[in-house]
Formats: C-alpha cells, structure tokens, sequence
C-alpha cells in the first residue's frame, strides 16, 4: 500500500499534465478564433484612410533655400597673421641661471607659468634658440626675436 505523500504527488502529477494539455490546446486553436472578415473590416470603418494637406510647392522651396544644408559655404576668411612680437607680450625673462648649461626661467602671465628652459629646447609654441647675458633668443616659425631680462620685445 503507497503511503498517503505518494498519492497527493500523484494527484498533482495529473493536475500537471491537465494543465499543460489545456494550455497546449488553447495556444494552438486561439488564432483561429479571431479570424476577420472584410464585412467586419468594412464595419469598422478601417478603410477610411486620412490624407495630410500639403502646402504649395514654393513654400517648402523657400524653407530649404535658408536651410544650411543647401546653402552656398561662406567664404572663409583669412587668418589675420599676429606678429611675432605681438605673441610674446606675455611673456617676461625673469632671469637666467649660469652654470654648465645655462638655463632661462621665462614666465608667461596669461597662464601664469614660469618656464625653465635650455637652448635648444621648446616651451608654449615657441624654441628657445640662444641664452645671452641679459637676454634670450626665441624663435616661431622661422622669425626669431630677444626678449631682455627688463622684459621688453626687441
């Protein structure tokens, strides 16, 4: 004789299986439940379709005409060439240290940044070509200028 635990997993067992069985059967006929036919399409009204009314063809001509996609480019304006003694305003020799390879310390007052800097080496956008008493020699883009320990441009 089974013992009661065994008749109740049994019961669920078959529950189980009925489910799935009524599930199985539901999935498979309920597409075939809603069929429409073109009486019900014609009652429902789904033929009626709306149509936008749309504006003359001129207006849509003068929204693309401003548009930036089909306008002419702007003609590009040449860069206004800054002298070379202009871009070194901000920058002053504070002072230069002597020894077996002198080096400059050159303070910049925009950025306020003191560079230490040997000759031959670069700083901002600009090379320190030559290291003279009192003075430096800098140099961009092939125009060289000194800047003086007082910090004026020569």
């Amino acid at each position: 004789m089974r013992e009661w635990s065994s008749h109740v997993s049994f019961i669920f067992f078959l529950l189980a299986g009925a489910v799935g069985a009524f599930t199985l059967i539901q999935a498979v006929s309920l597409p075939f439940r809603f069929r429409i036919t073109s009486k019900d399409v014609a009652a429902a009204g789904t033929y009626r379709v709306e149509t936008a009314q749309l504006e003359p063809l001129a207006a849509y001509q003068q929204e693309f005409s401003t548009h930036t996609l089909f306008s002419k480019p702007k003609a590009v304006e040449p860069v206004r060439r800054v002298d070379l003694a202009e871009r070194l305003k901000p920058y002053t020799l504070i002072g230069i240290v002597q020894g077996v390879e002198p080096e400059a310390l050159i303070h910049n007052f925009e950025t306020n940044q003191t560079h230490f800097v040997q000759a031959g080496e670069q700083f901002d956008q600009f090379k320190l070509v030559e290291i003279k008493t009192h003075r430096v020699v800098l140099e961009q883009e092939g125009e060289e200028r000194e800047i003086h320990m007082e910090g004026g441009v020569a």
